[in-house]
């Protein structure tokens, strides 16, 4: 080229706008990169969102299976009471038999005479 020429100056017009679009072009790829980047990061952290979910509903489903298996021996014990008697009533009676038959033995020895 020379500096005489005409185009010259239409060439050096065109050569700049290339380079901004250059410039331009850099910096678009770089935003790419960085939103490529952030998305990257952010569907890692859905993953672990999810992975930490699954760990609270494992947790949540022994939970509730251990307290179905409390509620179940605790209803069990319940029933098993239910069908025993009362453990004060059968004191009381086992009190009152005790005492009939030591009337009726301490009778029977002053009877035979023995008191």
């Amino acid at each position: 080229m020379d500096n005489n020429c005409i185009d010259c100056v239409h060439i050096k017009n065109i050569e700049k706008q290339i380079d901004q679009v250059n410039i331009r072009i850099d910096k678009v790829e770089t935003d790419m990169d960085i939103q490529k980047d952030k998305s990257v990061r952010s569907e890692e952290k859905t993953l672990m969102i999810f992975d930490i979910l699954k760990d609270i509903k494992k947790s949540v489903a022994s939970i509730s299976e251990n307290m179905e298996k409390s509620i179940s021996r605790i209803s069990d014990k319940m029933d098993a009471i239910d069908k025993k008697p009362n453990v004060l009533l059968e004191k009381v009676a086992v009190g009152v038999i005790t005492a009939i038959v030591m009337i009726i033995f301490s009778m029977a020895l002053r009877h035979n005479g023995v008191m």
